[in-house]
């Protein structure tokens, strides 16, 4: 899953920069392109109207000689031809003022076209043209003028002729320049098609990795809602959801846990002491662990170890719990003696251990000790294997009533040996306990004829004391107590 979390971020950042490219590749094209597009597209199509425009003059200059030469004298015109040449004049007039609109070229050749031009338009003032359409005499001068009108008309068409090869010669360029925008715009257009075919490449990629990791995601949750024991709790312990492997665990439907207290889970007979302390713990705002202990519904103990981790909203505050819930029945069992029901002497060592290592971390005293039945192998000879099971039986229980709610544990480590852990005690603490746990066992008035001390069973006890300043290991701690336990027995205490 976290794979696809990696890959899917890959994606959308590939996916990201394809996006930003192709939207600055648009910004370009709309922009540059359209520009180009534009001026070659305008620049053409003027440059042809142009063409035809000197075109047009280079007409209309040819029907002007063609008027002033026919009939092989100038003079006199007929009024007919005099508007033909008038019209002829507006229409050249009319030419030049359009390509000097639009010609988007060097304008200078031009200028010099129309200012010659200029210089002996119009060919002839009004004066002379009512003169000549009356047929009455004109000036002595209108001889030379026409034939340097003429020679003007000739120079002129030279001029408009080399004019329009310029701007045949622009519009050709402005040709090439659309041919090029059209070549661009294709190669651009491929490149964009290439884009939206790895963008959809992409999202088609991340749609694929996304339904992968849902897949997963929601297989993990099957597998978690069917093998591992877990709920949710508010924080005043009612129970929001659990899973089927929790439900299966405790023998009930998930409707009939729901809005249960958490403590449903323990229903030993420590369950209040322990659900105070825990709810103490949680009410701070901390975690909880530890090992807690129930009964099937077929009578048969269960031991679980528990976790409680807060939940945090948004504003820091505890919305709820998750509980984790592992059962640890086999493993406890393997640490249990299966004839009192409690700790054997792997449990006992175990313990110790991890004892030892909290008391130097918190810098308190740990006490251990040793019990046993004194002349027990003539009782079993006298009463019997199973009631000397029963006695070992009504110690253990007698041992865990003295130790119930406090920092002690109490272990039988085989035959009729019980060890004892007191933990955060001073060794005048741990006398007076095990004086007291004495004087208890005496109390029970078990009948016990081979016991030279006496008519009823006794017992006879021995311990180690230790401080984190001396640090003995569990070895050494175990030796002393058996050592203490050996004196008291020869001692007869």
């Amino acid at each position: 899953m976290e794979h696809n979390k990696v890959s899917n971020k890959k994606v959308l950042f590939t996916l990201f920069s394809v996006l930003l490219t192709y939207f600055v590749i648009e910004v370009v094209n709309i922009h540059h392109f359209k520009q180009t597009k534009n001026l070659a597209k305008n620049n053409f199509q003027n440059a042809i109207k142009v063409s035809q425009a000197t075109l047009e003059i280079e007409y209309r200059l040819s029907a002007i000689r063609n008027i002033l030469t026919s009939g092989g004298k100038p003079f006199p015109l007929a009024p007919n031809l005099m508007r033909d040449l008038n019209h002829h004049e507006q229409e050249i007039i009319s030419q030049l003022e359009f390509i000097y609109q639009n010609f988007e070229g060097d304008k200078q050749r031009f200028v010099e076209v129309y200012q010659n031009l200029s210089l002996w338009f119009p060919l002839y003032p009004n004066s002379e043209i009512k003169l000549i359409s009356v047929n009455q005499s004109l000036p002595e001068d209108t001889w030379l003028k026409t034939a340097s009108i003429l020679s003007k008309i000739q120079q002129t068409e030279n001029d408009v002729l080399h004019f329009h090869r310029l701007v045949n010669k622009q519009a050709e360029q402005n040709s090439l320049l659309l041919f090029e925008y059209k070549n661009t715009q294709n190669t651009l257009y491929n490149v964009k098609l290439g884009f939206l075919l790895l963008i959809f490449s992409l999202l088609l990629l991340y749609v694929i990795n996304t339904k992968k990791a849902q897949t997963k995601q929601k297989r993990l949750a099957r597998l978690l809602e069917q093998n591992v024991m877990i709920a949710k709790v508010f924080p005043d312990g009612k129970v929001i959801s659990v899973s089927q492997a929790l439900c299966h665990y405790l023998g009930a439907e998930e409707q009939d846990i729901i809005g249960k207290q958490l403590n449903f889970f323990d229903n030993s007979d420590q369950q209040d002491t322990t659900y105070a302390k825990i709810s103490t713990i949680t009410k701070a705002g901390k975690a909880w662990e530890g090992q807690l202990k129930r009964k099937s519904e077929l009578g048969e103990h269960q031991w679980f170890y528990s976790k409680l981790l807060p939940n945090f909203s948004e504003d820091f505050k505890i919305k709820s719990y998750t509980n984790i819930i592992v059962d640890t029945t086999n493993n406890h069992i393997a640490e249990l003696d299966p004839l009192t029901e409690i700790g054997n002497k792997k449990s006992f060592e175990s313990s110790i251990s991890k004892t030892l290592r909290t008391s130097l971390d918190l810098k308190i005293d740990t006490c251990v000790g040793l019990i046993d039945i004194n002349q027990f192998n003539h009782y079993i000879d006298q009463y019997g294997q199973a009631n000397a099971d029963s006695v070992l039986h009504k110690l253990a229980c007698l041992y865990q009533q003295l130790i119930k709610g406090s920092r002690y544990e109490v272990f039988r480590l085989g035959g009729d040996v019980f060890a004892f852990i007191l933990k955060d005690v001073d060794r005048a603490q741990a006398s007076m306990f095990f004086d007291k746990l004495k004087r208890s066992v005496e109390d029970l008035q078990i009948a016990h004829k081979g016991n030279a001390k006496g008519k009823y069973l006794t017992v006879s006890f021995g311990m180690a004391h230790t401080t984190s300043k001396k640090g003995l290991n569990k070895e050494d701690l175990y030796l002393r107590a058996k050592k203490s336990l050996d004196v008291a027995k020869l001692s007869g205490s």
